[in-house]
């Protein structure tokens, strides 16, 4: 874990080290089971590990159940922010499907041709100096 090195304290680091030998495993197949995904269960249980080292004071007891139930929320609560943001983002690229004339492709009939471009350059070029600037 890169995040070890981070850590200055070294009794921090021995309990950190300590906690992702023991529920490193526990907190991915949980990650696993919320978010259907190896790669996205992994993005949390580092996320989670972030927050646990943020909050290391938390962490008195490394083998406790207390211990072991708050890393599980933390990890349940981050997978579950996932979800949320994805819903998030989903439903705001669905919204814009929706909004006339938001499209992916560009209609040949909205494309500026040579022609219109030639044609609003010299509607521009004939503007009096008031309006030219």
């Amino acid at each position: 874990m890169i995040y070890l090195q981070a850590i200055q304290n070294e009794s921090d680091r021995n309990q950190v080290e300590e906690i992702y030998d023991k529920y490193a495993s526990t907190m991915l197949y949980t990650a696993q089971s919320i978010l259907k995904d190896n790669f996205r269960a992994e993005d949390a249980v580092s996320e989670a590990f972030i927050r646990i080292i943020n909050n290391l004071q938390k962490f008195s007891f490394v083998s406790s159940y207390k211990t072991r139930g708050l890393i599980i929320i933390i990890v349940k609560n981050i997978c579950y922010d996932i979800l949320k943001r994805e819903k998030y983002r989903e439903a705001s690229f669905d919204a814009l499907e929706n909004v006339p004339g938001v499209t992916g492709d560009i209609p040949l009939e909205h494309m500026l041709t040579e022609e219109d471009y030639d044609r609003v350059r010299a509607c521009l070029n004939n503007l009096t100096g008031t309006f030219k600037d």
